[in-house]
Formats: C-alpha cells, sequence, structure tokens
C-alpha cells in the first residue's frame, strides 16, 4: 500500500469511516496482526448506523461476513446482532471496539496503522486526485459532505 492510503488522524479517520462505504484495515505494529472493515450507512435506519463486515477470506470482495451494527453516536459502539457472523469474542470484534474506544478518546496509539484501499469513504469509486487519495474522499464527494480537501 502507497503511504498516500494511511490515515494517521483521528478527524481525518472518523470522517473516511463514517461516509457511508467505507472498508479500511487496522494494522498492529506491535503484533503484524491486520484486519480489514467495510462499513456501510444503513439508509433506513432512523438513527444513523452502519453495518460492519469483516473480510475473512482472500477474495476482496465477496468474503465480506456480517459482523453487527455500529451506532453513530457518542460513543461510537459496535454491536453484535442475531445476525452476526463474527463472535464478540474473535479477536476481530475485539480490535473493532477497542479500536473504536481510541477514537471516541480521540487518539490513535503510535502502535497503530489504519490504511485505506485508494476508494472513496462514501460513494465507493477509485480515486485519483492526490489531495483525495490522502483523505480517502473524492472531490465531489467531499463537496456534498462540505468537507474541504
Amino acid at each position: 500500500m502507497s503511504v498516500a492510503h494511511r490515515l494517521v488522524h483521528v478527524p481525518d479517520i472518523l470522517r473516511f469511516i463514517l461516509a457511508g462505504n467505507a472498508t479500511f484495515t487496522l494494522r498492529s505494529l506491535r503484533t503484524g496482526v491486520r484486519y480489514t472493515y467495510k462499513l456501510s450507512l444503513i439508509e433506513r435506519s432512523s438513527k444513523p448506523a452502519y453495518f460492519v463486515k469483516l473480510l475473512g477470506g482472500p477474495n476482496n470482495v465477496d468474503d465480506f461476513r456480517y459482523m453487527g451494527v455500529l451506532d453513530r453516536q457518542e460513543p461510537l459502539n459496535v454491536r453484535s446482532t442475531a445476525n452476526s457472523k463474527v463472535s464478540r469474542d474473535a479477536p476481530s470484534f475485539v480490535a473493532l471496539r477497542w479500536f473504536m474506544a481510541r477514537l471516541n478518546g480521540g487518539l490513535i496509539p503510535p502502535e497503530l496503522e489504519v490504511w485505506h484501499e485508494g476508494t472513496c469513504g462514501r460513494c465507493g469509486q477509485k480515486l485519483t486526485v492526490p489531495e483525495s487519495i490522502a483523505a480517502g474522499i473524492g472531490p465531489d464527494c467531499a463537496e456534498q459532505m462540505g468537507v474541504s480537501l
């Protein structure tokens, strides 16, 4: 992955993962373990919330398994549901909850890296503008979101 695909600052990370269609990878520099998640805005929800999926196989398109729901309220909280395919005790679930707690606290530890795959966190289109690649949000979507790149 290019360094341009790494998100470092909490506001940038939050803007990206909560844009509505974000795929991101968490990597521990201490252990080398990494998990890839997909957050998709639930359009029919009365309160802002996201479906959370975990990449669980080699196919980066079809091997996502449903984990649960992320409630977009303070604090951000990931919860399992009756249809969750990943246990709350699974290391990937524990890692995501730990990450959300760090975001809620406003600080990402230096031993954790957050990466995006080079597509817009809102619409999923491939990013080509350097500022958009760095932010993880395309220029049109940034404008619609009221964000400057």
